[in-house]
């Protein structure tokens, strides 16, 4: 499921006694959200969902940054990169008190990654990304002092797994001694691809700057002398992760 407000209830996602809530990371009852003024406090906030086998709801994470008690005594919490793969290494810091235990969360992800104190104050972990297609799964710090638990919300990153994808492409209209419009439509997964990384070619001529590029699709503005023999196109994408898509056709009448 995509990330986006969630309609709980009768307009939206379904939810029963064995489904699980989180609000930034920490766990809450159903009941919780139907005190008055929670659902109004948290409308428009990053969600997170995960349905089961049978397609009902199993878990429903809420990102909140704005609560301030869920802040405590950490005062950053970040990872970098922003943009990770499958297999890449994703370092993740806090600050908070010394001498305490500390851990992270990322929502859709990893609900406890162990953190070690490499500096007064500075707990540190190493993630090796697993296999997992999430946009903006935020960076949740959790700091306990024995029973008192504090968290905050961190950085957001983008995890990808699989190449962008080119969903569709080829002119999108032709008249006779007019100009002709390429298309191009494509897609990442769990990230965008990068406007500025979209690269067209006609033959072996790169013809980039007359392109319109969106995250979601591409327009290039074409002569009809720029077709008369049937030329090679070209286009290429690459995500914020990286990774990179290329597709080739020949113009056909």
């Amino acid at each position: 499921m995509r990330y986006g407000e969630v309609m709980l209830g009768s307009w939206g996602l379904k939810y029963g006694p064995s489904s699980a809530l989180f609000i930034n990371g920490r766990a809450y009852r159903w009941a919780d959200l139907e005190k008055e003024g929670r659902l109004q406090e948290l409308r428009s906030c990053p969600a997170f969902a995960r349905r089961d086998a049978l397609g009902n709801l199993a878990v429903l994470e809420l990102i909140a940054p704005q609560t301030a008690d869920e802040i405590g005594e950490i005062w950053q919490v970040k990872a970098s990169p922003n943009c990770v793969r499958k297999g890449d290494r994703l370092e993740l810091q806090m600050r908070a008190p010394r001498g305490r235990r500390a851990y992270f969360v990322i929502t859709g992800v990893a609900p406890e990654i162990e953190a070690a104190e490499t500096a007064p104050g500075v707990y540190t972990a190493i993630y090796k990304v697993p296999e997992a297609d999430v946009k903006a799964a935020r960076v949740i710090g959790v700091w306990k002092d024995g029973e008192r638990e504090c968290r905050r919300v961190g950085t957001a990153v983008d995890i990808s797994s699989r190449e962008p994808n080119l969903v569709e492409y080829g002119p999108l209209q032709r008249t006779d001694g007019e100009e002709v419009l390429l298309f191009a439509g494509y897609r990442a997964w769990g990230t965008e691809v990068v406007p500025q990384l979209v690269r067209v070619w006609i033959g072996e001529r790169e013809i980039t700057h007359r392109a319109v590029c969106t995250e979601r699709n591409m327009v290039c503005r074409l002569l009809p002398q720029e077709i008369g023999q049937r030329p090679l196109f070209c286009i290429k994408i690459t995500d914020r992760c990286g990774a990179s898509a290329k597709v080739y056709w020949r113009w056909d009448n």
